[in-house]
């Protein structure tokens, strides 16, 4: 009887795993959990993201808690090959990072970072840092990354690109999503030598898409209040009319009716209230953000 060597470890080859789990990659037969991504589809096996995630897992967890489908989509995301290739580096399949493009890159930075995953973090942030080939179309994104992911080797090289290309980056349609401390190191700078009146321009073009943002979530936000607060009133509507046809007489309906009317404009006017209250607000924001604008543009000359 031939005997074993108690010393020897046998593992299965890397290359064996990685084939099985390419096999089971965004594979219908091997999933229990599809994500929509953008209009995009993507079958995956839960217990593993969950295993790798815990942000991941708490998605997972609230959506069957509510749900009892295997569906969940994923909002927010700009680009779907973003989120595939977080579940590339959770099945443990080869990515190569010079194949993305930026634009891409920094969003997967970002969604490697919001869903907890540390060291892909890491590898992305030194994958990063080594870059010296910057073009214009995704100078502010860089810029935007490299700032909000504290990454200084990459904000280094990436501001002294918008420093050479001063006169194009201020012109560019991009610089309006520029972030408000990148913009404020650009503007400090004696390195960013450009007309000042294209910088000011620049600016003013920055500071209405903010205002405009900010604008529109105002609006939003009313709509949401009136639909929650006509939903409501719908609900008591017929509430009320269920009980009157069984136990109130005529007098009692039209005390009800009475109240309904009083308590919808007090509602109105409450409405109302927080409407110009906002509007305050923004237009106070305005005041403030111009103030700000002209002292940038102070800096700037």
């Amino acid at each position: 009887m031939a005997e074993i060597n108690q010393g020897h470890v046998y593992s299965k080859n890397l290359r064996v795993l990685e084939k099985v789990m390419g096999l089971m990659f965004n594979n219908i037969k091997y999933s229990d959990t599809v994500f929509t991504v953008k209009e995009q589809k993507f079958y995956a096996l839960g217990p593993l993201l969950a295993a790798s995630s815990t942000i991941l897992e708490s998605i997972m967890s609230s959506h069957y808690e509510h749900c009892y489908d295997k569906y969940i989509t994923i909002p927010n995301v700009k680009h779907s090959d973003s989120f595939m290739i977080i579940l590339k580096y959770i099945y443990g399949l080869k990515i190569d990072f010079n194949e993305m493009n930026i634009a891409v890159l920094c969003e997967v930075l970002s969604l490697s970072y919001a869903y907890q995953l540390f060291d892909f973090t890491k590898d992305l942030k030194v994958y990063l840092s080594n870059l010296n080939h910057f073009q214009l179309e995704s100078a502010v994104l860089l810029m935007n990354t490299a700032k909000n992911y504290d990454i200084p080797e990459l904000y280094k090289q990436i501001t002294m690109f918008a420093y050479n290309n001063s006169n194009e980056i201020v012109k560019h349609e991009s610089f309006q999503h520029l972030g408000h401390s990148v913009l404020i190191d650009l503007l400090k700078s004696d390195w960013f030598n450009c007309s000042e009146i294209d910088i000011l321009k620049s600016v003013l073009i920055w500071h209405s898409s903010d205002i405009g943002k900010e604008r529109i979530k105002m609006e939003e936000t009313l709509k949401k209040k009136n639909v929650n607060e006509h939903e409501k009133s719908g609900i008591a509507e017929q509430t009320n009319q269920a009980e009157e046809m069984e136990i109130q007489s005529y007098d009692e309906k039209e005390c009800v009716k009475r109240d309904q009317i009083d308590s919808n404009e007090r509602g109105e006017c409450s409405l109302a209230h927080v409407s110009k209250k906002m509007k305050t607000s923004i237009s106070e924001k305005i005041l403030v953000n111009y103030q700000n604008i002209i002292y940038l543009f102070i800096q700037c000359i």
